[in-house]
């Protein structure tokens, strides 16, 4: 019979002497190997096998990294195991991938728009800055979801014209508003906070 005593936390027994460990547990019934290094669990009951290194579980129970995995950070999960090699992050016990990080802060180009012709302009994540100079511009924010993209818009139409900027989807804005109105040489700058919001900065 196989010793699964490695994947059964509660039976294995691990000598408590701290003096050579390099690793750091916080909670309770949580074990780490002696071999392993460069370890950080907060939790309860969650179990860091053999040679394992740069392990971080955060807010998570009952975690299980078997042994020799290397780069593995587990947050605010429950019952997830890692195996060999590991190199994984689960936030919520969703795998993140670099498809699925919410992008953050300005695009790289900074673009700016100007909208001199009467349109219906709908933003999208590459924009930064639209200025209006046309009292025919309606001009829409992209769906909050996914990203917290700064945006800036202004008006600067010479005539006496109320700009309204909408969320493109059913977002708010600032949490309750459906739109926002910039008279004429008025700015606004918004920041989606990754949902179903945009706040005004």
């Amino acid at each position: 019979m196989a010793d699964n005593t490695e994947y059964l936390p509660q039976i294995g027994v691990i000598d408590d002497t701290r003096t050579q460990r390099n690793y750091k547990l916080i909670g309770e019934d949580n074990i780490v190997h002696k071999t392993s290094s460069d370890v950080v669990v907060n939790g309860v009951g969650n179990f860091v096998g053999e040679e394992c290194k740069r392990v971080n579980i955060l807010a998570s129970s009952g975690c299980v990294v078997t042994s020799g995995v290397t780069d593995v950070s587990l947050i605010n999960s429950s019952g997830v195991t890692v195996n060999y090699p590991g190199g994984v992050i689960y936030i919520d016990n969703q795998l993140v991938t670099a498809d699925s990080f919410i992008t953050s802060g300005v695009t790289v180009s900074q673009s700016i728009v100007t909208l001199s012709d009467a349109v219906v302009y709908e933003m999208t994540t590459s924009d930064y800055t639209v200025i209006s100079n046309n009292n025919g511009n309606e001009i829409y924010l992209p769906p909050a979801a996914g990203q917290t993209q700064v945006f800036h818009v202004k008006n600067i139409d010479s005539d006496d014209f109320t700009l309204y900027v909408y969320p493109l989807t059913s977002d708010t804005i600032d949490l309750t508003e459906d739109r926002i109105v910039l008279a004429q040489y008025d700015t606004v700058t918004v920041q989606s906070d990754g949902s179903t919001n945009y706040y005004i900065l």
